[in-house]
C-alpha cells in the first residue's frame, strides 16, 4: 500500500506538470479556444482557460483516490471470492466426512442383518459335548474298583505292555487324579496313542489279525479310556448303560 501512494504522488505532480505546461503552448482561436497537440501530434480543441497548480493538483488528487477506491473495492473482490472459496473446501470436506460415517454405518448395518447370529456358550457347549468320545459303560470299566474289560482284539499279545500299564494305572487311580493337566491323564494318553499306533502298523501289513470293524472298535475304546482320564471318575456308576 505504500508503494502505492508512493506512485499516486508521482502521478499528482506529473499531472500538475503536464497541466502547467499545456497552459504555456496553447494558441489562442478564434471564439476563446486554442489548438493543442496531444498524443502523436493530433489536434484536439481545449478550453482557452488553462488550470492553475492548485486545480491541476485536486484533479490529480482526485484521479488518485478514484483509484484507490477502485484499488479496494477489487481487493475487497478478491477477498470476498477467497472466502467464498473457502467456505465451499470446508462444506466439501464436511460432506465428505459425513458421507464416509454414513457409508460406515450402512456396512455395519447391513452386516449385522445378514451375518449369522452369535451361537450361545450352551449350544458351544453342546457342540462340545457331541465332539468328545463317549465314556466307557459301567461294565467296561467300573470305576469302584478300577477294573477294565478290555475288546478281544486289544488283549492280544503285541499288546501286553501298554494295556498292562493302563490297568495298573486305573486300579491305583484316586478321585482327585483326572484332567488334562494330572499326571494320570497324561500317562494314560501316552499309553493309549502307543497303542493307536501299534493298531494302525498291524492295519497295513499282511500280518494282521482284525477286521476293519474290530479296528474301528478298539480304536473307539481307546478313545474313550483317555476320556475316562480327562473326566472325574463315576464313583457312582452314573456312566451305567
Amino acid at each position: 500500500m505504500t508503494r502505492f501512494w508512493k506512485f499516486a504522488s508521482a502521478v499528482v505532480l506529473g499531472l500538475v506538470s503536464v497541466s502547467a505546461a499545456s497552459a504555456q503552448t496553447y494558441g489562442p482561436m478564434a471564439g476563446g479556444y486554442s489548438t493543442g497537440t496531444f498524443f502523436g501530434g493530433a489536434p484536439m480543441l481545449a478550453n482557452h482557460h488553462s488550470s492553475t497548480i492548485d486545480e491541476g493538483y485536486m484533479t490529480g488528487y482526485s484521479r488518485v483516490l478514484q483509484g484507490a477506491g477502485i484499488y479496494n473495492a477489487l481487493s475487497a473482490e478478491a477477498y470476498n471470492r477467497m472466502q467464498d472459496g473457502y467456505a465451499k473446501e470446508l462444506d466439501n470436506k464436511q460432506r465428505y466426512v459425513k458421507t464416509y460415517f454414513e457409508t460406515k454405518r450402512l456396512n455395519a448395518s447391513y452386516r449385522a442383518e445378514t451375518m449369522p447370529a452369535p451361537l450361545s456358550k450352551e449350544k458351544l457347549d453342546q457342540w462340545n459335548l457331541q465332539d468328545q468320545p463317549e465314556r466307557l459303560s459301567r461294565r467296561e470299566y467300573n470305576s469302584d474298583t478300577g477294573s477294565v474289560q478290555w475288546p478281544a482284539v486289544l488283549q492280544a499279545q503285541v499288546f501286553d505292555g501298554n494295556r498292562l500299564l493302563l490297568e495298573d494305572l486305573f486300579a491305583r487311580r484316586t478321585a482327585n487324579e483326572f484332567g488334562v493337566n494330572s499326571p494320570f491323564y497324561r500317562q494314560v494318553n501316552a499309553s493309549t496313542a502307543q497303542i493307536k499306533d501299534q493298531l494302525k502298523n498291524y492295519l497295513r501289513s499282511e500280518d494282521r489279525f482284525f477286521s476293519h470293524q474290530e479296528y474301528v472298535a478298539a480304536q473307539n475304546f481307546l478313545n474313550s479310556l483317555t476320556q475316562e482320564a480327562r473326566l472325574a471318575p463315576d464313583l457312582d456308576g452314573l456312566a451305567a448303560n
